[in-house]
């Protein structure tokens, strides 16, 4: 069954989004695109491309069907 997850309040801007997104990944969590989408109230393509414009400047994996933080260790 797909967890259900919701920020505090809906963010409103890109900024925002990958925030949130960040918020979640450093604590450890793994998201899938699906997921994001719903933490951002986007669309899974759009959410597709937030995790991949991300990924230029953070190092973001995209491990069986879910994103998480490269510790490094990988």
């Amino acid at each position: 069954p797909m967890r259900t997850i919701q920020p505090a309040s809906m963010p409103e801007t890109p900024i925002e989004r990958a925030t949130v997104i960040m918020a979640y990944l450093t604590a450890g969590q793994r998201l899938t695109t699906i997921e994001v989408a719903q933490l951002c109230g986007i669309t899974r393509q759009g959410a597709y491309r937030l995790l991949d414009t991300m990924s230029r400047v953070c190092p973001l994996l995209l491990d069986g069907g879910q994103w998480r933080l490269n510790s490094g260790d990988d």
